[in-house]
């Protein structure tokens, strides 16, 4: 069995980057609303996300979130990736989550 080098594990993560570009809120297993907007980049062997989570159109009021998925485009159903995180609920429009998710894909 052949190992991938350095190099391609650099290559991994520069798709992630480039490819895994929406980033889901969900309740249990239900998606609560997807993201596009979020900043992404590589720092090391990991694929950083920052997206802001807003509720500038009221959708969201009342509602509680505690998870996270990545998806490769907003129609995708295939997570890339998800976790948990403290339950946050939106009580009104000016309401923000920020969420910093990092994956790690190892230099080998």
């Amino acid at each position: 069995m052949a190992e991938i080098t350095g190099y391609a594990y650099g290559k991994l993560r520069e798709y992630a980057k480039d490819n895994w570009k929406v980033v889901a809120i969900a309740n249990g297993t239900e998606t609560v609303k997807k993201y596009s907007n979020a900043v992404i980049a590589v720092d090391g062997n990991k694929v950083k996300y920052n997206v802001i989570c807003d509720n500038a159109d009221g959708s969201l009021t009342g509602k509680m979130v505690d998870r996270f998925a990545i998806y490769e485009t907003a129609t995708s159903t295939d997570k890339i990736a998800e976790d948990t995180f403290a339950e946050f609920t939106y009580s009104n429009e000016n309401d923000t989550l920020t969420i910093e998710i990092e994956i790690v894909i190892p230099s080998n």
